[in-house]
């Protein structure tokens, strides 16, 4: 029979390199997937009630989420953790449906968090957010008497 201290120190030295192989894999992972941007497009349903004309229609990520104006009727469709990439996709998918005054735009954020991950295509990273943003503004500009953009 081994030493009992022998065997915790076993066990503890064990521990610590399965915990420090999960970590490493995680963290492969999650460079992985902001390298190439693998998320759902949704992370939330939302309801768009298409015989309103809304006032607002708040679009972008968590920030947008977030925003909550009152007394106005507002459709809000911002979700959280997403790209400009996928903000652009859902809203080219549902921009037609949309009848609204006004569109906040809050975008660029989840972008930038991915350069963390991908240094070295921080340059393309940011390129590719002001394309989506002018594609987003492009759609939107004939669409509505006022976009505002929040970066």
């Amino acid at each position: 029979m081994k030493n009992p201290i022998i065997r915790i120190v076993s066990f503890v030295l064990f521990t610590v390199l399965l915990l420090m192989s999960a970590r490493f894999v995680y963290i492969k992972s999650l460079i992985k997937y902001n390298h190439t941007r693998l998320y759902p497009i949704g992370s939330r349903e939302i309801q768009i009630d298409t015989t309103l004309v809304y006032d607002y229609v708040l679009l972008g990520d968590s920030h947008a989420e977030k925003w909550n104006l009152e007394n106005v009727k507002t459709l809000n469709l911002g979700i959280s953790g997403q790209t400009s990439a996928q903000i652009h996709a859902r809203y080219a998918l549902n921009y037609q449906s949309l009848q609204a005054n006004n569109l906040l735009l809050s975008v660029g954020a989840n972008d930038i968090k991915c350069i963390s991950t991908a240094p070295n295509d921080s340059i393309k990273i940011v390129e590719n957010c002001i394309k989506n943003i002018e594609k987003i503004l492009q759609i939107a500009k004939n669409k509505y008497k006022n976009t505002r953009c929040a970066l």
